[in-house]
């Protein structure tokens, strides 16, 4: 703006010239004399709108920029080298300058994404880290471009390679080997390209190579110089791919003979199928599932394209035989310690057990191996374990006992029906479950699981009433009175049930020799003692052997009247010791007391029989107050496994 006057130039919004003092009039329109206001002053409009619209653009800018932090002012700088070092790469085609552009660019986004919080940063440090680590890329963006000049790549005689052979000796070759052969004069920048056209009779063409371009020429000659990293394309000739008939999804539910009928047609040379049983029906609603992989590729949709020699692979999956297994646990209970609750695992399924209470389960499970573990509610690493081998329905026992280390897990019996032959039979009582039942109970569930050749053995030997008539006194199968629930024998192996009688009711004995045997006592011993049976029942003199199985080893006790000594011992778990402990007091109808005595430690256990008078079964109380039961065994087989054992005297 000039002075209308003098001519001097005058800045907008003066009212007086400051040459001549002549009054300055401002002609513009009344938008153009309104007040401009910002910053908290106000700039008057004169001269052209545009020049004012200049000026409050520049100071809008400048206070944005006062505004910012330091770091997004590095940020902006830095944001906008990136960007033009990535244009500049884009444009020059230059792979590594472009590798160095696009880290910087992730660099900056991700700086001032948790700058912003966007991301969000445990330590503000990171953000600066990142950001300073994007700056240095920029300084290496820039120097990356005059590194193949720095070695020579454009001016060097050693930037040159020559051709291994003309184009023509390369058509024929296997890719491979040309590649090789390329790479191995100093070739870098190879690439392959497939031709996808043969047929499966073509397979011996699978690969050779049907031409070499250097750089676009395709006609050169052998010992031809190109630069290092002139772009070599190989092409080679590969079978034709062809399209699926069906989508993976489609498969799934469809017969596996339409399934591969579908895949032939399509035109696949290379197909398998297999039936395979690991489907749960538990889990699965089908009664069957289909699945394919093409070359080990199980996920596709319609018409996706395959080689025509690609492996298909069709796999059916039936449901497995599910077996009822159920598991029976006798839960020894503890009075004072270890009273802690146990946990049952098999497979996936936990059940927990209250302390000493007995308790059972019932699975569906597959075929196969498994390990039982008993443990601590609170702690895994007190437990016990056992295997189970399930090959049909199953019912397996255990007794457990818990001590402050370990578990202690005893198998009592394993059926498993699936392990039973033709003509063979499962042994459906253990032979301690046999006694003190009647003799036609037993009789009746033997012949229930199948045995054929049962007979009876009548003991006419009650005198006193004291046994019930038809209790049993021993069962046995093939001569074998220890026999255990579960194991598996032939069907027509001899059992015998030997039961008692009222001796009176002897139909062979003769009125005298009836009222001789009621008078006199019988001279004959019993198989588990010196003494015959009336004797026996005293129980004070003589010697006695009881025994019971626990798990795979069996417990003895011999009871020694002469000598005045009771042995204990086991056998079948590699225990060479047999304890000798002296008979304080007492007799068997009463309770006898022996007493161990170890240095300074002593303990002290009672044996009895269960009924007065009645010798075929003996209690063991142990120094805790538990007690243990015991049967009748052969006395001369007890003391034949007593003599292979280490006598130690307490």
């Amino acid at each position: 703006m000039k002075c209308s006057k003098c001519g001097v130039d005058l800045k907008g919004g003066t009212a007086f010239c400051t040459n001549c003092g002549k009054k300055v009039e401002n002609k513009v329109s009344s938008f153009q004399s309104n007040a401009l206001v910002k910053g908290g002053r106000s700039v008057e409009l004169n001269g052209s709108l545009e020049d004012s619209c200049d000026e409050a653009a520049k100071e809008k800018t400048n206070n944005f920029w006062e505004k910012m932090s330091l770091f997004e002012k590095i940020w902006a700088v830095s944001a906008a080298l990136a960007l033009v070092l990535l244009i500049v790469a884009l444009c020059m085609q230059e792979r590594l300058p472009l590798l160095f552009s696009v880290l910087q660019c992730g660099g900056m986004t991700v700086a001032i994404l948790m700058h912003k919080h966007i991301i969000k940063n445990i330590k503000e440090t990171i953000e600066y880290l990142i950001l300073a680590v994007a700056v240095l890329i920029s300084v290496l963006n820039i120097a990356s471009y005059s590194w193949f000049k720095s070695v020579g790549v454009d001016s060097d005689d050693s930037a040159v390679v020559c051709t291994p052979y003309d184009a023509v000796s390369c058509k024929g070759k296997d890719k491979t080997v040309v590649r090789l052969d390329f790479e191995s004069v100093g070739f870098f920048n190879i690439t392959e390209k497939a031709i996808e056209d043969l047929d499966i009779t073509e397979a011996d063409k699978e690969g050779n190579v049907e031409s070499v371009s250097i750089n676009g020429v395709s006609n050169f000659d052998g010992n031809s110089e190109f630069n290092w990293l002139a772009n070599v394309v190989i092409t080679y000739h590969t079978f034709k791919r062809i399209e699926v008939p069906l989508s993976s999804e489609e498969i799934e539910n469809m017969e596996a003979d339409v399934v591969l009928t579908a895949f032939k047609e399509a035109g696949f040379t290379k197909i398998t199928a297999e039936t395979v049983y690991d489907l749960d029906l538990d889990k699965s609603k089908n009664p069957f599932e289909n699945s394919v992989s093409i070359d080990g590729v199980e996920n596709f949709i319609q018409k996706e394209k395959f080689p025509i020699n690609a492996n298909v692979k069709i796999t059916t999956h039936l449901p497995y035989d599910k077996h009822t297994v159920d598991i029976i646990v006798d839960f020894v209970p503890n009075l004072i310690f270890s009273t802690y609750d146990v946990k049952l695992e098999i497979g996936e399924h936990v059940e927990k057990m209250k302390h000493g209470k007995d308790a059972e389960f019932s699975y569906k499970l597959k075929e196969g191996e498994y390990k039982i573990t008993f443990y601590k509610s609170e702690d895994r690493s007190v437990s016990g374990t056992v295997e189970l081998s399930v090959t049909g329905d199953t019912v397996a026992s255990y007794k457990i006992n818990c001590y402050s280390d370990r578990i202690s897990v005893d198998t009592l019996y394993v059926e498993n029906k699936g392990d039973v032959g033709k003509n063979e039979v499962m042994v459906p009582l253990s032979a301690a479950d046999c006694k003190y039942k009647n003799y036609k109970e037993v009789e009746a569930t033997f012949k229930k699981a199948g045995f054929t050749d049962i007979s009876t053995k009548v003991l006419y030997d009650i005198v006193l009433g004291w046994t019930e008539e038809g209790e049993v006194e021993k069962v046995s199968i093939n001569g074998d009175i220890n026999f255990q629930r579960g194991e598996i024998v032939s069907k027509d192996a001899p059992v015998v049930i030997a039961y008692h009688m009222k001796e009176e009711d002897n139909p062979n004995a003769t009125e005298s020799s009836k009222t001789e045997a009621t008078n006199n006592e019988n001279t004959n011993p019993v198989f588990y003692s010196t003494n015959d049976y009336e004797t026996a029942k005293k129980g004070n003199t003589g010697v006695f052997s009881y025994k019971n199985k626990s798990g795979s080893y069996d417990i003895y006790w011999i009871i020694d009247f002469d000598l005045g000594y009771v042995y204990n011992f086991t056998e079948g778990n590699d225990n060479p010791i047999c304890d000798k402990v002296k008979i304080v007091s007492g007799d068997l109808n009463d309770r006898i007391t022996v007493t161990w005595h170890d240095g300074d430690d002593q303990w002290t256990w009672y044996l009895h029989f269960k009924y007065v008078n009645h010798p075929v079964t003996l209690v063991v109380n142990d120094h805790y107050g538990f007690a243990y039961e015991f049967t009748t065994t052969d006395l001369g087989k007890a003391l034949i496994a007593r003599s292979k054992k280490e006598i130690v005297t307490y």
